[in-house]
């Protein structure tokens, strides 16, 4: 599978990593010294210098032969905007973006072009709940 990821931060560079044993992984990381910190820890991970929120730039990476987009920059309206991109101009079948902020949860919809969104603030709020719920029911 062809999997297209923005944001080579400690996420990025997680599922880079775990991706691309099986797939062909492309990562776009805007900042120049990442991206030379990572190429020797990453070889089989094809990672572009570049802003992915720049159509030219989804372009040259082949955008339109990605079958998943995964957006985790750490700023939530490059990963809609990057994934309102993807699902409409380029017709990805499938994007899954991070979401930063909780509170900008609601954007993150099919109508941006999410079709699953990533929330660790969410993930960890359901834990703590679960988590009360069976103390309390001890």
């Amino acid at each position: 599978m062809r999997i297209l990821l923005i944001g080579a931060g400690a996420v990025g560079k997680y599922l880079a990593g775990e991706l691309s044993s099986k797939h062909e992984v492309t990562l776009i990381e805007t900042r120049r010294d990442r991206c030379e910190l990572l190429r020797p820890l990453l070889p089989n991970v094809k990672l572009i210098n570049e802003d992915g929120c720049e159509p030219w730039v989804l372009e040259m990476v082949g955008i339109s032969d990605t079958e998943l987009v995964v957006t985790v920059t750490g700023d939530d309206e490059d990963n809609l905007v990057i994934s309102y991109l993807s699902k409409f101009e380029y017709e990805v079948p499938t994007v899954i973006a991070r979401v930063n902020n909780p509170s900008n949860q609601w954007l993150f919809n099919p109508e941006w072009g999410v079709d699953t969104e990533v929330s660790v603030s969410d993930m960890i709020a359901q834990v703590v709940q679960e988590e009360i719920t069976a103390l309390v029911e001890d």
